[in-house]
């Protein structure tokens, strides 16, 4: 069988709520169920938690399941009938009161506005479609005077965006809270944190986690300038970085995305953090069966530098077409990774670093599976950290996590090249390495994952202790 390494997010919405549909996109290669906390309640989400995990118990399959928090968004409130059209040299006022918009004064959800907008700053509407620039600032009519630059239709709840300014508001709303307390409480396995600017917002993420006595893994979104000017420090704090190109895209330019794309995703690779590239991957496919050749293409290219996960959001949450969605970027990935480029990820490790032996014996298997065509190497793993060092080293062969922990398990399905397997130690708590062994080759052959007798690479601690790094490299059969 062949398996894609690359891992694919798919984002749960209307048009994928039902366990049919959910079972659908497991079958077409879903390994992460995003849960999009922008929109909809507590009661529609548990209803996606609870049809995910019956189906992933009846399928005997893992997906990992990713809230994605709402963050600090920025939206004009309501319009008259919904919508208006505004055009280049109108004059209109952006209001801090909450009132019904028309074509002479729109409102906003965020009231600091007033103070943090400065004469000719952008105002960028429904990411980026519509753009206004400041005229003045009028602090004592609670408005701001605005001319059009690029009209359009402007509808109400759209979000807005200000590239320019320094915006005052925190990274975590109260509902933001609310929702971490739900996720929490049923049990997500990852949390993606929107608007990062700095690494002190991870750091106030993760001390909230921890008050609730829960280890989570936080996926830094990056969507705004400051997240650029601080990308290093993010990058350490936090467990996974996403590329959400959408908000990046108004809050910068469009022509910068590309650049910051593989600037962002070689910084993760060198830094061992595991990178997602987000947004309209596929966007053509929300009403068209085929993409076009420029997103195959964009598919293609992040998985050339370097992702660990492409994401869907409007293509599975409320297209027409979500499976074929997920079956079309499937088969753009595994035609990518025909291509060989191991190259390049071992030239991240040639510098000497305090985790050298680790790098070391990554690269080591990885470069015997390669000689003798291993067609697996795995990996007997407590903390999984072997596993992601052999991942960032791009193998041409499968890698196998074995390990005796559920949450690893969760963390590598959104992991580059790596399938978990749980194994159990026996009766007397003991980890006995030939038990062990004999435990992963039966789960192997039962889940048909390798074919009798092909070789296979065994990185592991001998002894079989927790907290022990990997120091033993074998050759196997199955």
């Amino acid at each position: 069988m062949i398996y894609k390494k690359t891992k694919i997010i798919c984002t749960i919405g209307p048009a994928v709520e039902i366990e049919e549909k959910i079972e659908a996109l497991i079958t077409a290669g879903m390994d992460g169920a995003r849960l999009n906390f922008s929109h909809g309640n507590h009661e529609q989400h548990l209803s996606y938690i609870n049809n995910i995990r019956t189906v992933c118990d009846r399928l005997h399959k893992m997906v990992a399941i990713i809230q994605d928090l709402g963050g600090p968004k920025i939206r004009i409130g309501k319009l008259e009938n919904g919508q208006l059209e505004i055009n280049k040299g109108d004059k209109i006022n952006i209001c801090a009161d909450q009132v019904i918009g028309n074509h002479e004064r729109i409102s906003t959800n965020y009231s600091g506005i007033i103070n943090d907008l400065k004469k000719d700053h952008p105002v960028l509407i429904d990411d980026g479609t519509l753009e206004l620039k400041v005229l003045s600032n009028e602090p004592d009519s609670n408005c701001i005077h605005c001319e059009v630059v690029r009209g359009g239709i402007l509808k109400e709840n759209k979000g807005l965006n200000l590239p320019d300014t320094d915006i005052k508001l925190h990274s975590l709303t109260e509902k933001d809270k609310k929702d971490l307390e739900f996720g929490l409480e049923h049990n997500v396995d990852f949390i993606a944190m929107s608007f990062v600017r700095s690494a002190d917002d991870i750091y106030y993420l993760r001390s909230l986690i921890e008050e609730k006595g829960k280890k989570v893994p936080i996926i830094a979104k990056i969507e705004r300038r400051e997240a650029i000017d601080n990308i290093d420090s993010i990058i350490e704090a936090s467990d996974l970085v996403m590329v959400a190109r959408g908000d990046l895209g108004v809050e910068l330019s469009t022509e910068e995305v590309p650049v910051l794309q593989k600037m962002i995703i070689r910084k993760c690779n060198e830094k061992i953090r595991p990178v997602i590239t987000a947004t309209q991957m596929l966007d053509s496919m929300i009403e068209q069966p085929i993409p076009t050749r420029a997103e195959a293409s964009d598919i293609a290219n992040a998985i050339l530098d370097g992702t660990d996960c492409v994401m869907l959001s409007g293509e599975t949450s409320t297209g027409a077409y979500p499976i074929e969605s997920v079956e079309m970027m499937k088969k753009i990935i595994l035609r990518t990774e025909t291509i060989k480029k191991s190259s390049y990820f071992q030239e991240l490790f040639v510098e000497d670093s305090p985790e050298n032996t680790l790098h070391t014996i990554a690269n080591s298997a990885s470069e015997i599976a390669a000689r003798l065509n291993a067609k697996a190497i795995i990996c007997i793993t407590h903390t999984g950290k072997t596993p992601l060092l052999l991942s960032n080293h791009r193998p041409g062969a499968q890698i196998i996590a074995a390990t005796f922990n559920m949450s690893v398990i969760r963390y590598f399905k959104l992991i580059w090249g790596v399938e978990s397997l749980l194994i159990k130690k026996d009766e007397d708590g003991r980890e006995e390495y030939n038990a062990v062994l004999h435990q992963i080759r039966e789960k192997i052959r039962d889940h048909k994952i390798l074919n009798a007798g092909d070789r296979v690479i065994i990185v592991s601690s001998l002894p079989l202790a927790e907290g022990e790094s990997a120091n033993n490299i074998s050759v196997s059969a199955i």
